[in-house]
């Protein structure tokens, strides 16, 4: 049972800062990803899912 626990509690470790690993190498990305959201559902352009694909590559190709 121990055994098993220890084993677990390695694989969400290793999980949580692969992660983490992520985040701080995709990070300035991931914000300019969240930003485009934001403005493409301001900008209401988002109301089809093709429109709104197209409008967050355009977003992250000119931002």
């Amino acid at each position: 049972m121990i055994n098993i626990s220890y084993k677990l509690f390695a694989v969400v470790l290793v999980i949580i800062t692969i992660f983490y690993m992520m985040d701080y190498a995709l990070g300035k990305d991931c914000y300019a990803l969240l930003s485009c959201y934001k403005w493409c559902d301001e900008k209401n352009i988002g109301s089809y899912p093709a429109d709104h694909k197209f409008c967050l590559r355009w977003c992250r190709e000119y931002n």
